[in-house]
């Protein structure tokens, strides 16, 4: 890697970011994890908040044919993914911005990389809305019914709900 310190939207903007198949699912958003993603958001949002750098500790991986494949790290990227995401829904931003996070991929599972993608491809309403945001995503035309059996699929959308819960007045 050219430089050792990263921003998650430098990562995707210099290289690939995939998620190797020798990984475990994203376990984040689990049920028995939401502490963690919880306080993970918190610190995300007091860093946004005073404009201070957060340290996310070592993320490291490989980088092979302009791709970085992590070894450790997956949970962190996962969720820094999902808040870019939001927060570009949010904001409407361009779709250059759009195209950088269509870098991030999951090999574990196809279908995760697919609903990764369909998240970037199609529009959903994150502004002031006091409905669950995996509700609208689950009653969305592109969303795949065997989606929902997917743990990956599951984390996200859970940690969707709890980004929007975090962030929505920002």
């Amino acid at each position: 890697m050219e430089k050792d310190i990263y921003s998650f939207y430098e990562l995707v903007e210099q290289y690939d970011v995939r998620i190797p198949i020798i990984q475990r699912d994203y376990a984040q958003g689990r049920e028995e994890n939401i502490s963690i993603c919880e306080n993970f958001l918190k610190a995300l949002k007091e860093s946004i908040l005073l404009n201070k750098t957060i340290n996310l500790d070592f993320i490291y991986g490989n980088v092979d044919n302009g791709a970085f494949l992590p070894l450790d790290g997956q949970q962190r990227l996962t969720t820094l993914f999902l808040l870019h995401w939001y927060a570009f829904e949010k904001e409407h931003i361009d779709d250059d911005c759009c195209k950088t996070l269509k870098k991030f991929s999951y090999e574990t599972r196809l279908s995760s990389r697919r609903f990764c993608e369909s998240l970037l491809d199609n529009t959903i309403s994150v502004n002031n809305s006091d409905n669950s945001i995996s509700d609208q995503i689950f009653d969305s035309k592109w969303f795949f019914l065997s989606w929902k059996y997917d743990p990956t699929i599951r984390a996200m959308l859970r940690t969707i709900d709890l980004i929007h819960a975090t962030f929505k007045n920002m």
